[in-house]
Parts: C-alpha cells; sequence; structure tokens
C-alpha cells in the first residue's frame, strides 16, 4: 500500500500562487549563495521560517493584556528565538555529512571559507523575518515606557538577541560537523554561546564585555569550522568508526 505521504506534501505544500516568480527567486537564491539556498530550499525550511513568525506575533498578542506579561514573554521569546536558531545551526551540515555529500562540496571551486559564509548567511535569511517581528515588538515596548529603567531593560533585551543572532549560527556549525549526539551537540553550542553571557549579567559584567566575549567565541569557532573542513577532520572520523565496524 502507497504511503499517504507524498500525495498529501503534494496537496498542502504545492506552490499555487505566483510560482513563476517563486521560482526565480529560488533560482536567484541558487545562483548567488548556493551553500545557503541548500539551508532554505525544503519545504520544512519555508515552514520554519514563517512558522516562528507566526509564533511571535500569536504569543505577543495572547500577553498584550497586560504590559508586564507582555514584557516578560518579549524576553522569553528572545530566549527561544536564540535556542531555535542554534538548533537549526546544529543540525545545518548533518544532513550533507550523513549522505556524503558534503564531500562533494569541498572539491567544487568553493573554499572553506567561502562555504561556512553561504551557509551562515542562509540561517541568517531563514531567521531574519523573526528577528525582525521581534526586534519591532522590542522597538515598541522601549518607546513605550515611561519607567526608563524599563525602556531599558527592553533596548538591553533586543541587543542580547541580536548579538546571539550574530554569534550563535557560528558555533552551531562548528558542532554540526562533530560526530556527536545531536542533542549533546546542541546543548554544547548553547552552553557555550549563552552561558557565558548569562553569568556575565549575574556577576555584574559591562555589557560591552559581555559583546566582545561572545564575538570573540563565535569567531574561535568559526576559526576551528574552518580548519577542520581545510584538514577533512569528519572525513577521517567516518573513515576510522567504518574501520572499527569492519
Amino acid at each position: 500500500m502507497d504511503s499517504p505521504v507524498p500525495q498529501l506534501r503534494e496537496q498542502y505544500f504545492t506552490p499555487r500562487f505566483r510560482v513563476d516568480e517563486f521560482r526565480r527567486r529560488l533560482s536567484r537564491t541558487l545562483s548567488a549563495n548556493p551553500i545557503g539556498w541548500l539551508q532554505q530550499y525544503s519545504t520544512s525550511a519555508r515552514m520554519v521560517k514563517w512558522g516562528w513568525c507566526l509564533t511571535i506575533i500569536v504569543v505577543e498578542i495572547i500577553f498584550s493584556a497586560n504590559y508586564d506579561d507582555l514584557y516578560g514573554a518579549q524576553a522569553g521569546l528572545g530566549l527561544i528565538l536564540l535556542l531555535g536558531l542554534t538548533f537549526s545551526a546544529t543540525g545545518s551540515f548533518r544532513e550533507e555529512l550523513e549522505t556524503g555529500a558534503f564531500e562533494l562540496l569541498l572539491v567544487t571551486p568553493l573554499r572553506e571559507r567561502q562555504i561556512i559564509i553561504g551557509r551562515l548567511r542562509g540561517l541568517w535569511q531563514q531567521f531574519l523575518p523573526a528577528i525582525l517581528v521581534y526586534g519591532a515588538g522590542s522597538i515598541y515596548l522601549a518607546s513605550g515606557w515611561h519607567d526608563q529603567s524599563r525602556a531599558r531593560e527592553a533596548w538591553l533585551a533586543f541587543a542580547r538577541t541580536a548579538t546571539g543572532f550574530c554569534t550563535l549560527p557560528l558555533i552551531g556549525l562548528y558542532f554540526s560537523v562533530l560526530r556527536w549526539n545531536f542533542f549533546a551537540a546542541w546543548l554544547a553550542a548553547c552552553a557555550i554561546g549563552l552561558v557565558p553571557a548569562w553569568l556575565g549579567r549575574v556577576f555584574g559584567v559591562g555589557w560591552g564585555s559581555i559583546t566582545v566575549l561572545q564575538f570573540g567565541v563565535a569567531f574561535a569557532a568559526a576559526l576551528l569550522l574552518e580548519r577542520r573542513l581545510k584538514h577533512r577532520g569528519f572525513v577521517q572520523a567516518r573513515g576510522k568508526v567504518a574501520a572499527l565496524a569492519y
């Protein structure tokens, strides 16, 4: 008996409106950033992209009746959004590694740094609409408070989320090429990307120093990732596993 899944996917997820424009846009993305296109071309990737926007809008509408609840929800949404971004980044290269497609990418004219930048741009583009919706809500909250301390907290919450948006994908990408259990890799990426900033706030470290630390950690992760790709560390690891199994 044939599975109904392909028929359901075709019925509910096949583009029906402005199809030519949609295909042209995908074609332009493929030409400009083929590595990023691999992050965004699938139906599930597009559902993640717009599902985050819908989630943020719905949550803010639900909590908009009380400004205290809304502020708390906004701060929590920023953290959840960063966890989701790190989740996607940590799983980013795993499918290519499992299928062997990643080794084919590395023999193309694209350099290791181009592959990293391309996938990084793909992740940013996937989560950019959600970040913009979240940022609009944060700006509204920051400009609407008569209490200056409330406004400052709203701006800092947005700044923390924006910093994580820039830095966490690089950390997640590094852990995506390690032969770890996925959830262990995700938790490690979250710990390295978020815990130092949290500890800095607990111990009263200035926001500028925390930002420098986060960007420093992300830069170190990018260098380690590039080095791992150059030396094909994941290929060697897979070869060792295969040899042991034999």
